[in-house]
């Protein structure tokens, strides 16, 4: 029981120095000894599981064993066949389906979670797997636990315990705590547990439990046995798939009966049915679109944008709205301190630092020590971006600062103060010296006195009106302002009484510049009918000289602060056309959101902190920053950026378009050409014509077009007017109205090309005509693939072979067939006919109809100046 040992105590267990931490050496040892600080998750599916389930569906069910009673009847020859190439389609859906799982499962890998160590006197980032009892684990707000510690130091630290004790009040830790009686883990006080959440202040602990061995191990099996939700997406095709198997079976069962009262010979027609049935869903359409997004997520990682959950691929493609963070996502967060401002009106600029050093001491040290930065051991900073470039200036000016002053306590900064305020005691002066830097409202508001050179002032209201107006013509050229402001006093007093009679020393103002092709990405969002809105914590004038060096309209958008938030009625804002909130509060991000949701947006939402969770959680797409962003942050994401970049959440909603274009190819190609089969034969049946298509016949233009060619239209490359379009409804179906016309305009044609080419066939024999329409099938599917391919492509001529992959699917495809129809074997195996020239041609001829309706449609968009849609 660690709770129940001192500080020293456990060190002491652990052998490790409570300064230096452990040394790589004994990393390396206690590494054998107790594993990865990892909980195991739930194995996936062997290769062999998945291929056995493939012999579950119902309809192969049916198949085999007619397929068995067919060799039972001596009809040898056709059950061998018909079993091959069942068992080459389970083979292929097996591979499917265990590529799914295996992409799926190393998407896991893209965001490997780090903690802060100290480790031969040295602070480190290491991945969490990688800690070992005795580490020295330093821990912040925003922080998940990433094992048990037994805390040594804390600071106003207070963690979320609610994933082990269901207790949602943050529990608030003390490191000197002790006591010898057993207690639940919601009382042991004095420890982190991993997985829990740090929501304010800092702490430093030594880990004693690791993996399993650890709190949250013994709720491991529950965890690595939940699964993630089917996407929304992933449900309608559910829900398709199992309306068109009702269809399908509906029309099968017809055929059946209409070919028993003409007389058919049963089991023939029994198993043509079924053959039928089996080629004609698209029972692999579900695992083939899982491919698509596991692939799409893939390439979004290589584009700096980690998808988190799946669903958030579907919602990219329909986002109408991005809420932007200004600092860190619009810039690049590379702050640097570029001006001084002193009470009294004397601006000094960078350049004239050295020679006005002595001026300007009094207002960089407070800036500095009411800073935080760590250094790392390769001399890394570590902290805010305006404390780090406070900490350069000063180091650059002066050096180090002297040794008497020592850090006695601090409230931090957070988004509702707007301030940082730290007590170090003078040992030279036996004095204590607070320093404040923050928000220029808020310091001003608590200050008495001004410094006038070496003058102490009463602060007028005239004085702060002035003071604001130079804070306001330093935000109106972009830049970034602080306020710094000191106290003496002779005795340790309340926290709560800190922040008085404060004394004003001025303004330090930073310069963070415009992120290389934010301004452009900007633009693109305009294009494609996506409203970028900035929503920062920032000043309003800072954030508006952003906002219109990117290009957005200020002048005819509107303008909100959070005092307008809070004080006005959010349905009397102007959502339609606002493009900024300035001053925003993280609890502020969740009413915008749900205000935008309300009137039908795809809101996009960036957030990096503790308080930014609920709004990322409430957005369709929660952004979280991989950068810069909190553990909690990310963890309520969907898509987390390894760059912190708008333009890689732009990026990311293209390809969310790109993936779902794609999917809709996908989908309309197998419907297309699923409904073919379906007609060819419904035509002979119906008419009175020998049966078109043998089951064996039938399972192989299953195989040989819904295969590959399917694939290859899911890794398209984007159409040319991917970003100019208007982002489409989320609620819109993956098939709308007009699509499933063509598709079954589509289907008929296709069919109607296999009837043809049957009838001209059949006059010969039967098995001419059978032969016919069997390669005219695969053909005209075929080339179907080839034309949803084209049909957006500006030039199809020179860019037919612009997906290598479906170049390589329809060569493929073409070369297996010709090899059935005019080899020994495959015209043996099929009971086919060789075709003469004049008949191939013939077939390829009608075939290239497709081909032939793309040059027409490619001819009626350049006459009428409108596209024809899918």
């Amino acid at each position: 029981m660690w709770y129940k040992l001192t500080k020293d105590e456990v060190l002491k267990e652990l052998k490790v120095d409570p300064e230096h931490g452990l040394s790589e050496e004994e990393v390396r040892e206690r590494k054998k000894i107790y594993g990865e600080n990892r909980i195991p998750e739930k194995k996936s599916k062997s290769f062999l599981k998945i291929f056995l389930n493939q012999f579950k569906e119902f309809l192969t069910v049916v198949l085999l064993t007619a397929t068995l009673i067919s060799f039972l009847l001596g009809e040898t020859k056709d059950a061998v066949a018909i079993l091959l190439i069942v068992m080459i389609n389970a083979i292929l859906g097996s591979f499917q389906e265990y590529k799914a799982e295996k992409t799926l499962e190393s998407l896991k890998s893209y965001v490997s979670p780090k903690a802060k160590v100290v480790r031969d006197g040295k602070i480190l980032e290491v991945n969490i797997e990688d800690l070992v009892p005795g580490d020295l684990v330093l821990i912040e707000e925003g922080e998940k636990i990433p094992a048990d510690l037994r805390l040594i130091e804390t600071n106003n630290l207070q963690v979320d315990e609610s994933i082990l004790t269901g207790e949602s009040v943050p529990v608030r830790k003390d490191a000197d705590f002790i006591t010898q009686e057993d207690i639940t883990l919601g009382d042991q006080i004095n420890m982190g547990f991993k997985g829990t959440t740090v929501i304010t202040g800092k702490g430093k602990g030594v880990v004693v439990g690791t993996g399993l061995n650890t709190a949250l191990g013994d709720i491991a099996k529950i965890l690595s046995e939940m699964e993630e939700e089917p996407t929304p997406l992933q449900k309608d095709l559910e829900r398709l798939g199992k309306q068109l198997t009702y269809v399908i079976l509906s029309l099968v069962a017809i055929l059946l009966f209409i070919g028993i009262i003409q007389g058919r010979e049963f089991f023939d027609m029994f198993l043509t049915a079924v053959s039928l049935a089996v080629a004609a869903i698209p029972e692999g359409l579900p695992t083939v679109i899982t491919i698509l997004l596991a692939l799409g997520v893939q390439e979004m990682a290589k584009r700096k944008a980690i998808v988190r959950k799946l669903s958030a691929v579907e919602a990219l493609g329909a986002t109408s709205v991005i809420c932007t963070d200004k600092t860190g996502t619009l810039t690049e967060n590379k702050m640097d301190l570029v001006k001084v401002v002193l009470p009294y009106g004397k601006l000094i600029d960078k350049s004239n630092y050295q020679e006005n050093k002595e001026e300007i001491k009094e207002i960089l040290e407070t800036a500095f020590l009411a800073s935080s930065v760590r250094i790392t051991h390769d001399g890394n900073y570590i902290g805010d971006a305006l404390d780090v470039a406070i900490y350069k200036n000063f180091k650059e000016i002066y050096g180090e600062i002297g040794e008497n002053l020592i850090k006695i306590d601090e409230i931090p900064f957070d988004s509702a103060r707007k301030r940082v305020s730290v007590l170090y005691k003078d040992l030279v002066r036996s004095k204590y010296r607070l320093c404040i830097k923050g928000a220029g409202e808020e310091i001003l508001k608590r200050s008495t006195y001004y410094k006038d050179r070496d003058t102490l002032r009463l602060i007028s209201d005239e004085d702060k009106k002035r003071f604001i107006e130079i804070q306001d013509s330093l935000s109106k050229e972009g830049l970034r302002v602080l306020a710094i402001a000191k106290r003496e006093i002779d005795n340790i007093i309340d926290k709560e009484e800190w922040e008085e009679e404060l004394i004003f020393l001025g303004f330090i103002a930073f310069i963070d510049p415009l992120r290389e092709g934010v301004k452009e990405a900007i633009e693109k969002c305009k294009e494609a009918g996506i409203r970028p809105i900035i929503v920062t914590g920032d000043y309003l004038l800072t954030a508006k000289k952003i906002a219109e060096d990117l290009g957005i309209d200020v002048n005819n958008g509107t303008l909100y602060t959070g005092l307008d938030l809070q004080k006005q009625d959010l349905n009397g804002l102007d959502w339609n056309s606002v493009v900024l909130f300035s001053r925003v509060l993280p609890e502020q991000k969740m009413n915008i959101v749900k205000e935008l949701k309300e009137r039908g947006e795809i809101v996009a939402m960036t957030g990096d902190g503790v308080n930014d969770a609920p709004a990322l959680k409430m957005a369709d797409i929660g952004v979280g920053m991989g950068l810069r962003g909190t553990d909690v942050a990310r963890e309520a994401s969907d898509l987390v950026l390894l760059d912190d970049s708008f333009a890689t959440i732009v990026r990311a909603v293209e390809e969310g378009r790109r993936i779902f274009d794609n999917i809709r190819k996908v989908t309309y190609y197998l419907l297309s050409c699923n409904f073919s089969e379906i007609w060819v034969v419904s035509l002979s049946v119906f008419l009175g014509y020998p049966l078109p298509l043998t089951p064996i016949e039938l399972l192989w233009i299953n195989l040989v077009t819904d295969g590959f060619p399917a694939l290859a239209l899911g890794v398209e490359p984007p159409e040319r007017d991917i970003m100019s379009r208007k982002p489409r409804k989320i609620n819109e179906g993956i098939i709308n109205r007009q699509m499933w016309k063509n598709i079954v305009i589509d289907g008929i044609l296709m069919g109607v090309i296999g009837f043809v080419l049957f009838i001209m066939g059949v006059n010969k024999n039967v098995n001419t005509g059978r032969t016919m329409a069997f390669t005219g099938i695969v053909f005209s599917q075929i080339f179907q693939a080839l034309r949803l391919s084209l049909k957006r492509r500006k030039n199809f001529f020179k860019e037919i072979f612009s997906n290598e992959y479906l170049s390589l699917a329809v060569f493929f495809s073409i070369l297996l067939q010709i090899l059935v129809i005019f080899t020994p074997w495959g015209i043996r195996f099929f009971n086919l006919e060789r075709l003469n020239m004049e008949e191939f041609l013939l077939v390829l001829l009608l075939s290239l109809i497709p081909l032939y309706m793309l040059i027409g449609e490619k001819i009626y968009e350049k006459i009428f100046k409108r596209s024809i849609n899918l």
